[in-house]
């Protein structure tokens, strides 16, 4: 998209454009991985922040209805649809290196960590707690 219009000489607005290379930048430093969202044009993650945490926005501070219908289990789709994204996105990581990639990245110390704990009584915390790392991970890089 981008480059068809500096091949063409014509005006291109960055700004457009920064979210997406936000989001390629994070998926490069926090996993090794391009999300080539500056060459399509479209974030899944942004699309998914922005779904995610619209509720919030509405409510301000008042967020107990949000935990409420949390805790009783009630997930909106979005927050689905971002879990589901991102422990896919996790999962990637992970198995890449298994199959020997060389990969240096923010991810790296923590499933350095997350592995040498992975047969212990707590598996299902310490899974739960890669999950919530990668996924601050991805946030804060955003």
């Amino acid at each position: 998209m981008v480059s068809e219009k500096i091949k063409n000489d014509e005006f291109v607005d960055v700004s457009a454009y920064a979210l997406l290379w936000v989001t390629d930048v994070m998926g490069k430093v926090g996993f090794s991985r391009d999300f080539h969202a500056t060459v399509t044009g479209k974030s899944d993650i942004v699309r998914l922040l922005t779904l995610l945490f619209s509720p919030v926005s509405k409510t301000g501070r008042w967020v107990w209805p949000i935990a409420l219908l949390t805790a009783l289990g009630v997930q909106p789709q979005a927050m689905k649809d971002w879990e589901d994204w991102s422990y896919d996105v996790l999962m990637d990581r992970v198995e890449r290196k298994k199959n020997g990639e060389q990969l240096q990245d923010m991810m790296t110390p923590l499933i350095k960590a997350w592995e040498e704990n992975a047969d212990g009584k707590s598996k299902e915390r310490n899974d739960a707690l890669l999950e919530a790392d990668s996924q601050g991970v991805i946030v804060a890089a955003t």
